[in-house]
């Protein structure tokens, strides 16, 4: 399966992995699937995406949902994104501003999106 996710954090984050090969459905059916995570959440939902895995990009990448919850849903939070290089951050970039969301942030690896987010949360949950 090229993209698998799964909360963490006492539910505050969900956790993909996208790998190749990959397509826009696969992409827009994972999407999908985490609505309702941010439907039933009573706080914002993060999102930690590590894409270390991959190089290329399926075509038509940018009509992924633009009615994602990552960017429209009231619950929604900071999308980290880990492991992207190259073409891929730049193609990420694109997205991200297209889809006019300014809270995403890039992370060499995992260690270090992951100490982001938990300071996030921490400043979320003492306010």
């Amino acid at each position: 399966m090229p993209i698998t996710f799964e909360l963490r954090e006492d539910n505050h984050v969900i956790y993909s992995v996208v790998s190749e090969p990959l397509n826009v459905e696969e992409l827009n059916d994972s999407v999908g699937g985490q609505l309702p995570v941010y439907d039933d959440s009573p706080y914002k939902v993060h999102q930690l995406v590590n894409v270390i895995g991959v190089t290329h990009l399926p075509s038509g990448i940018l009509g992924v949902r633009r009615d994602s919850p990552t960017f429209q849903h009231p619950n929604r939070g900071q999308l980290v994104i880990v492991g992207a290089h190259g073409f891929v951050r730049n193609v990420a970039d694109i997205l991200m501003k297209i889809a006019h969301f300014d809270s995403v942030k890039f992370f060499k690896d995992e260690a270090e999106g992951w100490e982001y987010l938990r300071k996030v949360i921490a400043d979320e949950t003492h306010n």
